[in-house]
């Protein structure tokens, strides 16, 4: 590759990233059904895995997660309630929040999501976070809006 087609290439790569940084949000890009996936580690027991859930969450324009139609399935199969909880996005497209989760009426965990950076279609993102219960338990997030 000679050094036009190298300096070429370079620019346009330059030129797609600021492209999909600089795509703003606003608050109601939040709102709509999103399907997460949560992966779950501990930082200080040996790194070792935790689990997983999947979530459905439906969000409002306000970033409320509706209790009613919202819930989170584990690996093992078993069933959550999400109680309570808020997703919200920043005109810079990053992603905050926390959903608390029961099981059989009794809460499990609250899921705080620390960062997360949507993408500029405004149709997912990803992330990191804690368990505020069990602060070494973290995860990452994957989600996908319907």
């Amino acid at each position: 590759m000679n050094i036009k087609h190298a300096l070429a290439a370079l620019a346009l790569g330059q030129m797609v990233m600021v492209g999909q940084a600089s795509a703003a949000c606003v608050a109601g890009d939040i709102a709509g059904t999103w399907y997460t996936h949560l992966a779950f580690w501990n930082s200080v027991d040996g790194g070792g895995s935790e689990g997983w859930q999947r979530c459905k969450a439906v969000v409002n324009s306000s970033g409320g997660i509706s209790t009613a139609t919202s819930q989170c399935n584990d690996e093992l199969g078993r069933a959550y309630t999400i109680s309570a909880g808020t997703l919200r996005v920043t005109t810079a497209c990053l992603v905050t929040g926390s959903l608390t989760v029961k099981r059989n009426g009794v809460v499990h965990g609250r899921a705080v999501v620390s960062y997360a950076q949507m993408d500029k279609n405004h149709a997912n993102f990803s992330g990191l976070g804690y368990v505020s219960t069990e602060p070494d338990v973290k995860f990452s997030i994957q989600a996908v809006k319907q």
